[in-house]
């Protein structure tokens, strides 16, 4: 894959589910470190959790991703991202309604031979959140 093709993933994150799931193999392994989340060949409750980033209020909430940087080839590849986030409720239980943030990631992931997502592994900056929620001192 390349970096046009995960660009085009990261901005089905906002309400295209269907269209996102079918880039996933029925057999597959997910996980976001920071939220300690794993996923495993549940392609429902992988949906689910890409949910949480509808953008469909930005006045209230919105999530912005956009992939900078890319290197792989066809079957493995790892790509850094930014995240703008407008915060509707709590994030990981600390206080943040009405804040916006913003942060860089990274994920890493793996395709079958027929072009199917089969791994994918996401970590970012929790601490750069942290401060600008005023959770951590700068």
């Amino acid at each position: 894959m390349n970096k046009d093709w995960v660009q085009h993933w990261i901005k089905l994150f906002d309400r295209k589910g269907e269209e996102l799931i079918a880039l996933y193999s029925p057999e597959f392994y997910f996980i976001d470190i920071n939220m300690q989340i794993e996923i495993q060949n549940d392609l429902e409750a992988l949906k689910n959790f890409h949910a949480i980033f509808d953008n469909s209020n930005p006045e209230e909430k919105y999530d912005y991703f956009d992939v900078f940087d890319y290197a792989g080839d066809e079957r493995r590849g790892c790509f850094q991202w930014t995240w703008k986030s407008k915060h509707a409720s709590d994030f990981l239980g600390l206080p943040a309604v009405g804040k916006e943030t913003e942060t860089r990631g990274m994920t890493l992931m793996e395709w079958n031979e027929d072009g199917k997502i089969t791994r994918e592994e996401s970590i970012c900056d929790l601490l750069r959140i942290f401060r600008q929620l005023g959770i951590v001192s700068q």
